[in-house]
């Protein structure tokens, strides 16, 4: 797990996934940007930057954003 914290704020975030009964598990493995895993889709890239969350499949070319915002 990672941890990052700047005066009063935080953020955290949480990976999983999730593989069938006839599937092998995988761990998350960090990345210079992010984080990745191997799955029977391919490799997923997980990244926070620029106030946003990407996850990427790179075998599909799926691609989900989200934008981080801060709460009030």
């Amino acid at each position: 797990m990672e941890l990052q914290a700047v005066g009063k704020e935080c953020r955290i975030l949480s990976l999983f996934c999730v593989f069938g009964p006839d599937e092998r598990e995988q761990p998350w493995k960090s990345s210079p940007d992010g984080w990745v895993i191997e799955t029977p889709e391919g490799a997923v890239h997980v990244r926070v930057a620029d106030n946003r969350l990407t996850v990427a499949n790179t075998t599909s070319e799926r691609l989900w954003q989200l934008p981080l915002r801060r709460l009030p």
